[in-house]
């Protein structure tokens, strides 16, 4: 039930006031003390400063409160605001007013509230014997400001409640971060994941995240990370600096808080990137509790994506080395006509996409691919040249070549997780091969993938004691010896992928022959 039309209803621009009105026993307190009192007219009023006169307002939340008939219109409320208005000597054990036109009655005010350049208080109207009631005056006023201490007690804990948020949020989001840094090496995989836990924390319908292009610095941002799907298809899109929201950003290295976007710069040494929100999820709008949040967040993205930086260039040095390392091995031990490494090592890194292995699987094949001749460098070269059949003293020489490659890779510490597939690269699906005889999934499956990658070379690039095959016939071999030397599964991914027209190009590139040959 709303107040009457010509009840006042400005409210009272205290939250603490309004939270007192409406507290289940300030309410309760006209019920307890009426009966002792003759059951006068109670209402809630404030009074403010105003330059250099006080000014005397009737509540209109007190028809909320009690809903009195009585309230609605008293004749001598105006005259006792007109009163109230201009005591000057106002204490917290209140004051008493002659009620205008009603000879022998009398107001009671009990101040409650006192805050800078106003104070609120409740007033008892229409009293006929307030000495009498002296004492109810003043349980009363304790009881309110009992009541008013519990209602001051609960804004002070929600006060605390919202001043922590942000502390948990933003400590939340740093061991989030943290965890980010020690899960993920790349920074493709890093900047996605940032962008979706970003969005996630700030609730944002979009996150876009910008790095400093290395090539052209202070010049311009390429995006590297967004949650829309509508906008993955444009990764990479450059934005000048000074140009657009975030190229503004980035120049000036200042925040942008507005209600439907908020961009914050990611700032090392000099800003090497932008993070850019827009709409939020509630649409309430972006505040500046989010703008802390997101900039504790970035400021931790700094780490992240710092390690990310660190670990690609040691991801490249090494790549580099091993392709170094390979180009000399090859130069030894090498087909009659060899495979570019380019092109086997995009077979392997296709066959993995199909079946399914993980980033780290996944490099650990591509180093062995480019690695799967090492143990070789302890074999004698006249093996290599040799038209007859090998000794026996030969062969077991050639069965511990697997031993010898992964010796080689375990020394290094970034080269450990190559070891097993070198190691395998020459077991049997049927447990037939060496050196330990392993037999189907016991065989990582990387092993399993080089093994097939290895027969397809030396079938199609020939050896001294024996002429290179066609691509059809080397299918045809491998198809031979599913189940038995090669993992059924890995041969019919391995021809799925070779036929694809992109590798037919390459082969083709190669001269390499497809179809048999006629006789």
């Amino acid at each position: 039930m709303t107040a009457p039309a010509h009840l006042p209803n400005r409210p009272a621009t205290s939250d603490l006031w309004t939270a007192l009105l409406l507290h289940p026993e300030f309410k309760r307190q006209r019920t307890l003390f009426s009966p002792f009192l003759g059951s006068p007219v109670w209402w809630l009023f404030s009074v403010a400063k105003r330059t250099d006169r006080s000014w005397a307002d009737m509540d209109g939340r007190t028809w909320d409160v009690w809903q009195d008939p009585r309230v609605m219109d008293f004749p001598c409320r105006k005259p006792l605001l007109a009163q109230i208005a201009r005591r000057a000597d106002v204490t917290p054990i209140g004051f008493d007013l002659e009620c205008s036109g009603h000879q022998g009655l009398a107001t009671h005010c009990i101040p409650i509230l006192f805050e800078k350049d106003c104070w609120y208080g409740l007033a008892l109207t229409h009293l006929e014997n307030k000495s009498a009631a002296r004492a109810v005056f003043q349980l009363l006023a304790a009881n309110l400001k009992l009541v008013l201490s519990h209602v001051q007690q609960a804004a002070e804990l929600k006060r605390m409640s919202d001043s922590l948020r942000p502390r948990m949020v933003a400590l939340s989001t740093v061991h989030t971060i943290h965890r980010l840094i020690n899960t993920i090496s790349g920074l493709d995989d890093l900047y996605a994941r940032l962008a979706t836990l970003t969005g996630q924390v700030i609730r944002a319908k979009e996150c876009v995240i910008y790095s400093a292009d290395k090539r052209t610095p202070g010049s311009r941002l390429t995006e590297r990370g967004n949650t829309v799907v509508s906008l993955r298809g444009r990764a990479g899109r450059k934005v000048r600096s000074g140009e657009g929201l975030e190229g503004r950003v980035y120049a000036t290295a200042k925040h942008v808080l507005r209600k439907d976007v908020l961009s914050v710069p990611i700032i090392d040494e000099d800003v090497i990137g932008v993070i850019t929100l827009r709409r939020k999820k509630d649409s309430k709008g972006f505040d500046f509790f989010d703008k802390d949040i997101l900039m504790t967040l970035a400021e931790e993205a700094v780490v992240a994506i710092k390690n990310a930086e660190l670990y690609e260039e040691q991801k490249r040095v090494t790549v580099e080395t091993i392709r170094s390392l390979a180009t000399i091995l090859g130069t030894r031990f090498s087909p009659q006509r060899k495979v570019r490494s380019s092109t086997l090592l995009s077979i392997a890194m296709e066959m993995a996409d199909l079946l399914r292995l993980n980033e780290a699987d996944k490099q650990a094949l591509h180093y062995a691919t480019l690695l799967k001749d090492a143990g070789k460098f302890s074999l004698p070269d006249a093996i290599f040249k040799k038209t007859a059949k090998l000794t026996g003293e030969e062969v077991k020489l050639v069965r511990q070549h697997p031993v010898h490659g992964a010796k080689l890779v375990q020394s290094f510490n970034s080269l450990k997780p190559v070891a097993p597939i070198l190691l395998a690269s020459h077991e049997n699906f049927d447990g037939s091969g060496y050196p330990n005889g392993l037999k189907g999934r016991q065989i990582p499956l990387g092993s399993r993938m080089l093994a097939v990658l290895n027969a397809f070379e030396a079938l199609i690039g020939g050896r001294p004691y024996k002429q290179g095959t066609s691509i059809e016939q080397a299918f045809e071999e491998l198809r031979r010896n599913r189940g038995t030397q090669f993992d059924p599964q890995v041969v019919d991914v391995f021809e799925r992928v070779v036929r694809m027209q992109r590798m037919v190009r390459l082969l083709r590139h190669e001269g390499f022959r497809w179809e048999k040959a006629r006789s």
